[in-house]
């Protein structure tokens, strides 16, 4: 992925931050949702960088299983020597989603508390996911 893409894609999130009536969005969490909507299919919804106290956490929705199973296999890249990766997707329905968003799935991304260089070390494995994939083509 060039800088020119990345440069795209963090100006469509901030584009959707504001449309969704936010007036930030956490720095911590900023090359992380980009990222993660550089994935095809997957689309950040809201995210918090916990602020040192709770989880690092990232809500998106995925259009396809295929989608969701290349971030999977991304995740399971984190851990190491044997260990399981920090970063859990959880499968969230919400009785208020149709109030307050369109799809009635949403995934939550959860990393460690203070979190912030392992987030950037999975935004660096996704975007290197996405260099790969668009070589191959």
């Amino acid at each position: 992925m060039n800088d020119v893409s990345i440069n795209n894609k963090r100006k469509e999130l901030f584009t959707m931050v504001q449309r969704a009536g936010y007036t930030r969005i956490d720095p911590e969490c900023v090359n992380l949702c980009v990222a993660l909507n550089t994935l095809n299919g997957i689309t950040t919804q809201e995210s918090c960088c916990g602020h040192g106290d709770d989880p690092f956490r990232i809500w998106f929705v995925s259009d396809t299983i295929e989608s969701l199973a290349s971030l999977m296999e991304i995740l399971a890249k984190t851990g190491k020597h044997n260990v399981t990766s920090p970063w859990t997707v959880t499968v969230i329905i919400e009785y208020w989603s149709h109030k307050r968003r369109a799809h009635p799935v949403v995934l939550l991304l959860e990393g460690p508390v203070g979190g912030y260089k392992e987030a950037e070390d999975v935004a660096t494995l996704i975007l290197e996911h996405c260099n790969e994939q668009k070589e191959n083509k």
